[in-house]
């Protein structure tokens, strides 16, 4: 139920993650998850959240159990540059 940390979901919502050398990147990191968390319930309640899922649950329908959430992070997972 919460969305995954991973270098193509980051790139996707547009964000970054904490430099490794950063001095406070704990706090960097969880500010950054916070943001992460913001982007998928603003994501989830819009027109074009609605639309993935929509499209999602008629090509994949046997994926059913899945939580909305958990759509999206398959879908920003797979979407490489």
């Amino acid at each position: 139920d919460k969305p995954v940390w991973d270098q193509h979901v980051l790139k996707n919502i547009g964000e970054k993650a904490p430099s490794y050398t950063a001095k406070n990147k704990i706090s960097e990191a969880k500010l950054r998850y916070a943001d992460i968390e913001n982007w998928y319930k603003k994501f989830l309640t819009s027109d074009k959240g609605a639309n993935w899922i929509e499209q999602f649950n008629k090509l994949i329908p046997e994926h059913d159990k899945l939580t909305d959430l958990k759509k999206v992070d398959l879908i920003l997972w797979q979407t490489r540059g």
